[in-house]
């Protein structure tokens, strides 16, 4: 469907009656509106800040009627994401007294790819081939390959854009959890498989990369009456429910550097797996823990470019493009992928909380996303969730404390 002026008036009404009466095609339409039409979104007021919804009224519908086929679906589309967002955050939304234990994330859609039993290169190659959230992958673009034509608008200061995605591309790692703890509560993500050991997949990002002080908590040197004194320690925030607790932390092995294929091949993606679990948000749905490493040549590759502009820096080039969101993520467990979309809106109600529709898959959960939304707050979001039945993602803070 065209969204132009050609639209006749009775589309429109059509339109409007199944506004009316179901709110799933409500958000189909915002989803169309959102891919075929961004410039009209961001023109709306979606792009503002923690919106409400309010029914319209009789006069309300009158000027949806005579505002033309364009401003009719618009303002449809506002009404409808709205109003879905508003029932999200809802059931979201922390509760205290009797119902304290219900959390965050229960009524969202977390993005783990979960392996099947087997090798897992093959499962995580299987399950990116057969993808049914964006078959064909095609607005997944290799890390490597990012450059300014990715950028849906030119600007003399589009280049900068593209260095600091790419700096933040170097931080960004795959998390491979290969046990789920009984310690996840009854209701939450992965409830049903405590005590499995399958292995389920997620993004991250580095926060800090420098040497250990003291004897090395990694897990030969625990075990050991002579620790190395030597040692690197490598602070990481994911997703809450990508790594819950110590014991989850333990069995994740990060990947660094997983740029593409050959990298495994050529000796540029290194592996070093989880020891010391700091603290974790189940609200918030956040987590941090540390790997410790004797790896010398990882440590020197973070400092190939830990001179450069440090990513909690973020570049204020992006304030100039207001509706931008990147996100930089191993989808189904697949080298480094950035997808570019476009903001909703941001919502600062109890846990800010930025919502975008820019593409993820299964594997992205604990991502970055980048955008002049963080500019304030001086980092990237961490990518959470795909609220069920919607058509976009969300991210809350890195270091939202």
């Amino acid at each position: 469907m065209s969204l132009d002026n050609s639209v006749p008036e009775r589309v429109c009404c059509i339109l409007l009656v199944c506004w009316l009466v179901d709110y799933t095609v409500r958000l189909q339409l915002g989803y169309l509106l959102a891919k075929l039409k961004p410039e009209l979104l961001a023109a709306s007021h979606l792009g503002s800040r923690s919106p409400e919804f309010h029914p319209p009224t009789a006069s309300t519908l009158k000027i949806l009627l005579v505002s033309g086929p364009e401003h009719h679906i618009l303002l449809i589309i506002q009404f409808s994401i709205m109003n879905n967002t508003q029932r999200t955050l809802a059931q979201a939304q922390w509760v205290h007294g009797d119902q304290e234990d219900q959390d965050f994330v229960r009524s969202k859609k977390n993005e783990i790819e979960v392996l099947r039993p087997g090798h897992e290169a093959a499962e995580s190659a299987y399950a990116w081939s057969h993808c049914t959230k964006n078959p064909g992958h095609g607005n997944f673009i290799p890390a490597s390959d990012f450059s300014l034509e990715h950028l849906p608008l030119k600007h003399p200061d589009s280049s900068e854009i593209v260095d600091y995605v790419k700096d933040v591309a170097k931080w960004t790692v795959r998390l491979r959890v290969r046990y789920t703890s009984w310690e996840r509560p009854d209701g939450y993500t992965f409830s049903k498989d405590r005590g499995s050991t399958a292995t389920h997949v997620g993004s991250g990002l580095v926060l800090t990369a420098n040497r250990g002080n003291g004897d090395c908590n990694c897990h030969e040197c625990k075990n050991s009456s002579k620790p190395s004194k030597e040692n690197y320690k490598i602070c990481i925030r994911t997703a809450c429910h990508v790594v819950f607790n110590s014991l989850e932390a333990s069995s994740t092995w990060v990947d660094f550097f997983y740029d593409d294929e050959n990298s495994k091949v050529d000796g540029r993606m290194r592996t070093a797996r989880g020891s010391v679990f700091f603290y974790k948000e189940r609200y918030w749905d956040e987590s941090c823990f540390a790997c410790y490493t004797h790896d010398k040549v990882l440590m020197e590759r973070f400092q190939e470019f830990k001179t450069r502009k440090y990513y909690t820096n973020l570049n204020p080039q992006f304030a100039r493009f207001q509706n931008l969101c990147i996100v930089v993520s191993h989808p189904h467990g697949q080298p480094k992928r950035i997808t570019v979309g476009q903001k909703v809106f941001v919502d600062e109600n109890h846990v800010p909380t930025f919502y975008y529709n820019a593409d993820t898959c299964p594997g992205s959960s604990g991502a970055p996303v980048l955008g002049a939304f963080t500019v304030k707050l001086k980092e990237p979001f961490c990518h959470v969730d795909f609220p069920p039945t919607a058509f976009y993602s969300s991210g809350i803070p890195l270091q939202y404390r």
